[in-house]
């Protein structure tokens, strides 16, 4: 099982059972879930559309990312997988658990509801059985047909086909051998993958946390462009709360991208960059601090700017009245002076704040 679009080849959807969550009451209690009673029966249209669905989000969109397994045990988003896989007849029933289980991540009482559709299947080649877990969230237009219980097949048809339907989540679980011996630990037996409509393109990381972590029991992938990714953003927030001056925070943040994107060093590590250029011991020792509270690692890490690359093209300075500067983040340092200055006297006679910037060179475009 090499890249996801092989994962998800030649998928066949097997039993489908949808529920519905709801955002938490006035004072954050759960409010129950509304539960379908039986499997549903899909036809031709309908299951095209939900298999072309998932192949297009799971199979073939930069929003998917294969996941690490962070719980694996008793309760566990891959254990609920796994019994859901060997729950025969009782599959309805079993998969009530789904619903539950979302409905306690989602804390905070900002997150909508929506609709819950827990199916499991094969995919692949030769095909191995998998549990998808689709949150779809209500948008404009959101319709739903329900009696005693009973989601209708109708809504479903709806929710796979509406082009509107743009606000959802996918959660699934690949068991990579149905025959592995009992005892085989969860983790090394099945992957997990997280499809999630509001991840960016360029930030991985910019999935919601409740539903990979609190829900599915998941963690991104210690891997280098992962914590590169956690290094520059962990990096950048700290140098942007340092108490010093305008100046030596660009210095600071220029710093940043020379090392990320001009040293030719295969790896990044805490103590290199604080030695290199944070030459201050109180910085320094604040800053590997505040990396060990992140629980970033002090070892070295692979370097891999894959989900950095946007990040350092270009610098950014914002100032008030809406006035911004920017550049080729690899020039700032060179062409750019920035230098925090004082200005006219204020109503109370303090001289106001100014910034004095040199720019090594001339004005080509006015618009």
């Amino acid at each position: 099982m090499s890249g996801m679009s092989d994962v998800f080849e030649n998928i066949n959807i097997a039993q489908v059972v949808i529920h519905e969550v709801f955002k938490r009451g006035p004072n954050r209690e759960i409010v129950d879930p509304v539960f379908g009673e039986q499997k549903i029966l899909l036809d031709a249209e309908a299951m095209t559309a939900l298999r072309d669905r998932l192949i297009k989000a799971l199979g073939q969109s930069s929003r998917c990312m294969e996941m690490d397994l962070q719980i694996d045990g008793e309760g566990s988003g891959v254990d609920l997988a796994k019994r859901l896989l060997d729950a025969g007849e009782d599959f309805a029933l079993a998969s009530r658990e789904v619903a539950v289980k979302l409905a306690g991540a989602q804390t905070r009482q900002d997150l909508p509801g929506g609709i819950v559709v827990v199916l499991t299947g094969t995919a692949g080649v030769p095909g191995k059985r998998f549990v998808c877990k689709l949150k779809a969230e209500p948008h404009n237009g959101f319709t739903r047909v329900a009696a005693a219980g009973v989601i209708s097949l109708q809504f479903l048809k709806d929710l796979i086909l509406t082009p509107q339907t743009r606000l959802y989540k996918i959660g699934c679980f690949v068991e990579l051998d149905k025959d592995a011996p009992v005892n085989t630990p969860l983790a090394s037996n099945w992957k997990a993958f997280i499809y999630d409509e509001t991840m960016s393109t360029s930030n991985k990381l910019s999935a919601a946390n409740y539903f990979y972590d609190g829900f599915l029991g998941l963690k991104f992938p210690q891997n280098g462009a992962t914590r590169t990714k956690e290094f520059h953003d962990h990096t950048k927030d700290f140098i942007k709360g340092l108490d010093i001056s305008p100046e030596r925070k660009n210095d600071l943040l220029n710093a940043l991208i020379t090392y990320l994107k001009v040293d030719q060093s295969p790896s990044i590590q805490v103590a290199e960059f604080s030695q290199t250029y944070l030459p201050e011991p109180e910085i320094r020792d604040g800053y590997e601090g505040f990396m060990t509270e992140k629980n970033f690692p002090l070892t070295a890490i692979n370097k891999d700017l894959a989900y950095v690359e946007k990040s350092l093209k270009f610098r950014r300075v914002v100032f008030s009245q809406g006035i911004k500067l920017t550049g080729p983040a690899d020039q700032f340092a060179e062409k750019i002076s920035i230098e925090q200055i004082l200005g006219d006297q204020g109503e109370d006679g303090a001289a106001a704040p100014w910034t004095k910037i040199i720019i090594k060179s001339p004005i080509q475009l006015q618009e």
